[in-house]
């Protein structure tokens, strides 16, 4: 039985649950009593975390910010760090086929009851706050790591870093992979001011590591500022890709004949040396073995990073949603050729540069699929079909309301050589994991 407390109500929005409400019933609430808008600042997490007693964690904190790669970066470093045999809290967003996939103890998804048990703790503390929907459930995955007994607490940036409610906990080592152009209306339009928003993780005296070699200057300033030992790919630590597999070396250590990541992708190698120079770092305090990292980089998995869902359906879902993230996309299916036609079905986001992101994938494609995706926030399928006729006039293109729809029409005529690619934002993706358990869920094997 669900209890609900009063004092909550207005037009469209749930009452707050209580003690024995359900995980559905939470994020219900969430959901309806506060807008998807971003609103950054660390000014109302800060003031409710201190009534929570969360300004510092016990354990190690690595704190990863960056445009693209840090959910791949995480979750590399969680899986070397847990065959290590230490004990990690990991906190990463958006999620994909549910909301514990964003907490997660020990590499397994926060359970319902710890999740309630956190809102109930937070809505009781936030007051006149109102935080945001992220300030929210970010400040339920750090209280829930405060209660577990971890040696490692790996933090993924949301939006930017320096005003990012992650960033209200102070990280021992602070992990920047590849800066791009993204989020310009709230980061900049520039690199060097992207990249000054995402060195707001940084703190004094504590080491940084970049896994981008073209680092912009304000990283570098920043790092001057705080006197924060700046470790930098192509630098202080490098990597060569070889047939049979790779090497890592910095100036006192070198890894050879390593696996290839378990990622698609060739800037996951990338990732990995960051990740690699932050085991190395950790090393000096906690003993990590090369096969922890072996293991680490063979066994890492990640939802809808070119995902395979379906054992015997030649279909990937990429979250890919910025022009880098396109252009890792491409180079992905450039690697694995199709006989056939491409079909690539796309949701995008109103925040996103839709011609950028079409210009990046129009040589591996044959038919665009526009669909509409259950956001405030998403464009038009029509607008995004205007935007390819724009440096595309003769490709093929059609709209649909809903994934679903898209689908079942390319579905109902693909070839056995033809290949299907969902991509364009972690909506998109998650909304395409939904259909397809349905649609295969008795019928073929969808892969874990």
């Amino acid at each position: 039985m669900t209890f609900l407390q009063k004092g909550d109500s207005a037009a469209g929005v749930i009452l707050k649950p209580g003690i024995e409400a359900t995980i559905d019933a939470w994020l219900a609430w969430l959901e309806s009593s506060r807008d998807d808008e971003i609103d950054l600042g660390l000014e109302r997490c800060e003031q409710v975390a201190r009534k929570l007693n969360l300004i510092k964690l016990e354990s190690t904190v690595v704190t990863v910010a960056g445009t693209n790669g840090k959910g791949s970066s995480a979750s590399l470093l969680e899986a070397i760090l847990l065959d290590a045999g230490y004990r990690t809290g990991t906190y990463s967003s958006p999620h994909i086929s549910c909301f514990n996939e964003r907490i997660r103890l020990n590499g397994l998804d926060v359970s319902d009851h710890l999740l309630c048990d956190a809102f109930l703790k937070v809505s009781l503390m936030e007051g006149t706050e109102h935080l945001t929907y992220f300030e929210f459930t970010t400040l339920a995955g750090l209280l829930i790591f405060a209660g577990a007994d971890l040696d490692f607490v790996i933090l993924e940036i949301g939006l930017g870093g320096r005003l990012d409610a992650v960033n209200i906990i102070p990280p021992d080592i602070a992990l920047i992979t590849m800066i791009g152009i993204d989020h310009t209306e709230w980061l900049g339009e520039t690199r060097d001011l992207i990249g000054f928003e995402k060195a707001g993780i940084m703190r004094a005296g504590k080491p940084v590591v970049c896994s981008d070699k073209m680092v912009p200057d304000s990283i570098h300033s920043r790092a001057d500022e705080l006197s924060s030992p700046l470790f930098v790919l192509g630098v202080d630590y490098y990597y060569e890709r070889g047939e049979s597999g790779w090497v890592w070396w910095t100036d006192n250590c070198l890894l050879e004949e390593l696996p290839n990541p378990a990622l698609a992708g060739s800037h996951q190698f990338r990732n990995a040396a960051g990740v690699l120079k932050v085991v190395d770092l950790l090393s000096e305090n906690y003993p990590i073995k090369m096969r922890s990292i072996q293991q680490g980089l063979k066994t890492i998995s990640l939802k809808g990073r070119f995902e395979k869902p379906v054992s015997d359906l030649n279909l990937f879902l990429d979250v890919a949603h910025n022009v880098d993230g396109a252009y890792a996309l491409a180079n992905n299916l450039h690697s694995v050729p199709a006989v056939g036609k491409t079909f690539m079905i796309v949701g995008m986001l109103r925040t996103k540069s839709a011609i950028d992101f079409f210009r990046a994938l129009c040589s591996v494609v044959d038919d665009w699929s526009f669909v509409a995706i259950p956001s405030q926030k998403a464009t038009d399928p029509r607008l995004l079909q205007q935007s390819l006729k724009k440096i595309s006039k003769k490709t093929s293109s059609e709209c649909f309301d809903s994934f679903g729809q898209a689908f079942d029409s390319i579905f109902s005529s693909v070839g056995v050589d033809d290949r299907i690619v969902v991509t364009g934002s972690f909506v998109t993706v998650a909304e395409a994991t939904k259909v397809l358990q349905k649609r295969f869920l008795d019928g073929r094997k969808m892969e874990e």
